[in-house]
């Protein structure tokens, strides 16, 4: 599920990249250095990736607690060979989870920056509408 968020986050900063080319334009003309750029779209995506990191652990906490202490729905031991689901969530695991996910994100955010560099601003800028 990482590997596919992560294809969505390069996918979504793509999708920046090329709604903001003009801006990002401007901003070489001026002198802004790519490096620069690449930083400051790195750390805006970066800062949304890390918040929805966090809330999922949140909420996957959360529905495997409901999912062990609920009584609407137990399972038939002779069909599945449990009665219950536990869970045992350790925060050794929740740690490595997040930063492997972290690590990912922020490797799937520098694949698209680095188109950055190679924008030809001279015809962005002759394009502009």
């Amino acid at each position: 599920l990482v590997l596919i968020a992560g294809i969505n986050v390069i996918s979504t900063v793509t999708t920046i990249i090329a709604d903001k080319k003009q801006e990002i334009a401007v901003l070489k003309t001026i002198g802004a250095k790519s490096s620069s750029i690449r930083r400051l779209f790195s750390y805006r995506v970066g800062m949304v990736g890390i918040f929805s990191i966090v809330a999922g652990q949140i909420l996957g906490v959360l529905l495997s607690w409901i999912v062990e202490n609920q009584s609407l729905y137990r399972l038939k031991g002779d069909v599945y060979f449990i009665d219950t689901l536990k869970m045992s969530i350790t925060l050794p695991n929740l740690a490595v989870i997040f930063i492997v996910a972290s690590l990912l994100v922020f490797l799937c955010i520098m694949i698209p920056l680095k188109r950055i560099e190679k924008m030809q601003i001279i015809n962005i800028l002759r394009n502009q509408n």
